[in-house]
């Protein structure tokens, strides 16, 4: 089984998360996040195929499959990998003033920076609150909280790259 069909493998199920996730969740930043998703383009048209590979919330779910024998139950946490992986990448465009990311216009490009702050700090929120709609335990959503920001890097910092 090469890669493409390691990633398509539980591609359905990830999208029916993250659609689950911001059905419930309902916001202005929808379009934003729609969009970041790959799952629109910018005037809110259904794309056929989601754009990226999706491959945190997929190796979440070969691990827990491998563990347990099931994959269902990663799924919010798959979920909450791929929002805050989202998040991450919108903010990231923004510092570097990336104006593309997989061959269209970045989430600022299209809707401005104020927008796109806002459409990532949705991003972060909702991945804590779906771990709190499946009784992931406070303590370890908190946990997950202080890794993100954590990992947040200095915008005035030099990051190495290669």
């Amino acid at each position: 089984m090469g890669w493409p069909s390691i990633l398509d493998r539980y591609r359905a199920a990830i999208d029916a998360e993250l659609q689950a996730v911001l059905a419930a969740y309902p916001s202005p930043m929808q379009p934003l996040l729609r969009y970041h998703l790959g799952w629109v383009d910018e005037h809110g048209n259904a794309l056929p195929r989601p754009v990226g590979k999706a491959l945190r919330p997929t190796l979440c779910l070969l691990a827990c499959e491998a563990a347990s024998g099931a994959y269902e139950q990663a799924l919010p946490a798959a979920a909450a990998l791929e929002l805050v992986h989202g998040a991450s990448v919108i903010y990231d465009d923004i510092q570097d003033d990336d104006q593309e990311r997989r061959h269209r216009p970045t989430v600022w490009a299209v809707w401005g920076k104020r927008r796109a702050l806002g459409a990532g700090t949705a991003m972060a929120g909702l991945a804590l609150a779906r771990l709190a709609d499946r009784g992931v335990p406070a303590r370890k959503r908190l946990a997950a909280m202080h890794l993100w920001i954590g990992s947040c890097r200095d915008p005035g910092q030099h990051v190495r790259r290669g």
